[in-house]
């Protein structure tokens, strides 16, 4: 069985056809009269208007779930008949039962598009059922005015009076609600519909308002005239479809709707043109020289002549060109594997596809986010707005903000103040590697859903080639270490500065033994750097594979610790360019001591070796809730931004000379061993800090 909406479908389409086939019926009872009559081009202008109108509501409602589809093609099926049945009714009088019809439905239909049309009115939902006394009030009308039509045609005049009424009223009530959503809504898409269709509406109203007073002045019926306007309806209505995705409508349709637009435009430009020639050359037939010269042009559109390409030049999505774009970025990611560089061609690509008028892509860094590249109007972001466009995000891919309605969150002010509308995610499974903020376009319009999925699929394509350099980097870095063995290069980098030590030693010795005193020094530095030897094989050698496993979660007495750390060191550099500051209660870190001071030997050296002579190096100790900080400060040369990301790459040095690029790649992973976290913070001529954070020991937590 049939539902409401099938068989409000079904009379939506039959009533137009039924009329038309009524009025060629008339037509050929007509010519064996011989009878001079505009009937015949009458005709093919109301088959004209009913097939745009009606093909373009067939085409949203098929593909569309909007509310006001429905109402759409109704509203355009009553237009079609009406305007049949006031070009031909004086010649063909049977058209006189389906114009009343239409006349008495078309206000149902046109209150039902105002309630649904450009968004579903609360009342509706609140009171679905408020529908039904539209179109019992039309069928009521409809019911007097064609029982009566015989026999008391003072009702009739009386219904069909009401109807053009309840006409008028519905057209302002719908011309309202697109006035109201342009105003309300916070959706800048939304209002660029409704602007549309608000502007269209006022443009339809002009005309028919111009055909009435020229109606008037002739003495004919001003609404009859009036409603050779609604031909024009159909115009707006595509125009939106096709550039704003009214109605939420795929590619197919926005194609065909821009085709049926195209069409209209150009039929009813060279239509208007014949129609002026008409009243020049007396005896031409107005309406045939209009359906004659519309045709033409709706074949040189289809044919894709000069003035098709004209008029869709600014209407039709461009996806050829995105889809030639996203290949040629796609190409060019394949050997690409460093991240700034698929940044800057990501930046580039969309820039050049989509017009925006700046991009700016961000690559996680530590635990915040770095600028990678940007160009355009939307570089100089805070740290505050990527981490907003981070949570606005959530799970998503892309988030359109001229559609900030359809999504629920924190509303992101920062990233629209900065004149963000896209915001990207650059996502490998449930990891973001990135994230990619896109500017509005520079025709200001919003992005359409084709620039949107070309913004889409080059953000996925990035985000694969990003992992894929992960991948590799990974690879490199575990080749590295496979090369020489974690054992080994354990060995190398932390028995060769004891061992250096301990070799000049023990060759200024001989020199020495004629003072006692110094002699006894010397032999007590020797045992000294013997049992950091012995600790140091001790701590590497428990856990043979990997170095980062021997931490043990055992308290640490920092104390101890740092008094060893100090003396290793101050072997080479001397005690008073190191100063400890420590706090009240000196705290006690959850890890092991062997471990932590390997780490910080490594990252002291550093520092000291990047510092002036009588430059001062500083370690600064403090608890933070439940970790344990400690900060090595330093003011000497700093680091680079491209030295900075690779510091703790293994065998990379920024100083080959005097180092084997290894210390920062052990400290992190015996902190990370510990359950902790190590920090880089550098720039040229200002230092460098590190930033050592531990887990606290049970005791400081219960404190």
């Amino acid at each position: 069985m049939m539902g409401w909406r099938q068989v409000a479908v079904l009379v939506a389409v039959g009533l137009p056809a039924a009329t038309l086939g009524l009025a060629a019926a008339g037509v050929l009872a007509l010519a064996p009269a011989g009878l001079e009559t505009p009937v015949p081009g009458r005709l093919a202008t109301a088959a004209i208007a009913a097939a745009v109108a009606l093909g373009m509501a067939l085409l949203v409602l098929r593909r569309s779930s909007s509310p006001a589809a429905l109402p759409l093609l109704l509203t355009f099926s009553a237009l079609s008949v009406l305007i049949a049945e006031r070009l031909l009714g004086d010649w063909i009088p049977a058209l006189r039962t389906p114009g009343i019809a239409a006349s008495c439905g078309l206000p149902a239909a046109l209150g039902h598009l105002a309630l649904t049309f450009p968004r579903e009115r609360d009342i509706v939902r609140a009171y679905p059922r408020l529908l039904g006394f539209f179109y019992g009030g039309s069928a009521v009308l409809t019911a007097m005015a064609l029982a009566d039509a015989q026999r008391v045609p003072a009702v009739t005049e009386m219904a069909l009076r009401s109807s053009e009424i309840l006409c008028v009223a519905s057209w302002i009530a719908l011309v309202s609600s697109c006035g109201l959503a342009v105003r309300e809504s916070r959706s800048a898409l939304e209002r660029a519909r409704a602007r549309v269709a608000l502007w269209g509406a006022l443009v339809v109203s002009a005309v028919s308002v111009g055909f009435a007073a020229v109606a008037v002045q002739g003495g004919r019926s001003a609404f009859d005239a009036a409603l050779l306007g609604g031909a024009l309806l159909p115009v707006p209505v595509g125009y939106a479809i096709s550039r704003y995705q009214l109605f939420d409508v795929g590619t197919d349709v926005r194609r065909a709707a821009a085709q049926i637009t195209s069409v209209a435009v150009s039929g009813l430009g060279v239509g208007a043109v014949a129609v002026l020639a008409s009243r020049i050359v007396p005896g031409l037939d107005p309406g045939l020289l209009f359906a004659v010269a519309f045709t033409g042009a709706a074949l040189a559109a289809v044919l894709r002549g000069p003035l098709q390409r004209g008029l869709r030049q600014w209407i039709r999505p461009e996806s050829e060109g995105l889809r030639r774009l996203a290949n040629e970025h796609a190409r060019q990611l394949v050997d690409t594997s460093d991240s700034d560089l698929l940044a800057q061609r990501l930046c580039r690509f969309l820039r050049r596809g989509i017009r925006s008028v700046g991009v700016s892509v961000l690559l996680p860094y530590h635990r915040g986010w770095r600028l990678a590249f940007a160009e355009g109007g939307v570089a100089s972001l805070d740290a505050r707005a990527a981490e907003q466009a981070a949570r606005s995000l959530a799970n998503r891919d892309l988030l359109h903000l001229a559609e900030e309605e359809a999504h629920a969150g924190e509303d992101p002010v920062a990233l629209r103040a900065a004149g963000v509308e896209l915001v990207a995610a650059l996502r490998s499974d449930d990891r973001v590697l990135g994230i990619v903020l896109i500017g509005g376009a520079s025709d200001r319009l919003p992005y359409s859903s084709e620039e949107r999925g070309f913004a889409r699929a080059l953000c996925a394509q990035s985000a694969l080639a990003l992992h894929r350099a992960e991948l590799v980097r990974e690879l490199v870095e575990a080749e590295a270490f496979a090369a020489v063995g974690r054992v080994g290069a354990s060995l190398v980098h932390d028995l060769g500065k004891p061992l250096g030590v301990l070799e000049r030693v023990a060759r200024a010795l001989p020199r020495h033994l004629a003072d006692r005193d110094r002699a006894a020094r010397d032999a007590e530095t020797i045992a000294d750097l013997a049992e950091e030897v012995r600790h140091t094989l001790r701590s590497i050698l428990d856990d043979k594979p990997d170095p980062a496993r021997s931490a043990r979660s055992t308290p640490v007495f920092l104390d101890r610790a740092l008094e060893r750390v100090v003396r290793s060191v101050a072997r080479l550099h001397g005690r008073d360019r190191i100063f400890v500051r420590r706090p009240p209660v000196m705290p006690r870190p959850s890890g092991d001591e062997d471990a932590l001071v390997r780490a910080l030997v490594n990252v002291l050296e550093n520092a000291l070796l990047a510092s002036d002579g009588d430059e001062l190096v500083e370690i600064a100790v403090a608890l933070d809730g439940d970790r344990v900080i400690l900060d090595v400060v330093d003011r000497g040369c700093g680091m680079s931004a491209a030295c900075l990301r690779r510091a703790f790459e293994p065998f990379y040095s920024d100083r080959p000379a005097r180092g084997d690029g290894l210390g920062l790649a052990i400290s992190r992973e015996l902190v990370e061993g510990m359950g902790g976290t190590i920090e880089l913070s550098s720039a040229p001529g200002v230092g460098t800090r590190v930033r050592i954070a531990l887990v606290a020991g049970a005791d400081e937590r219960a404190a």
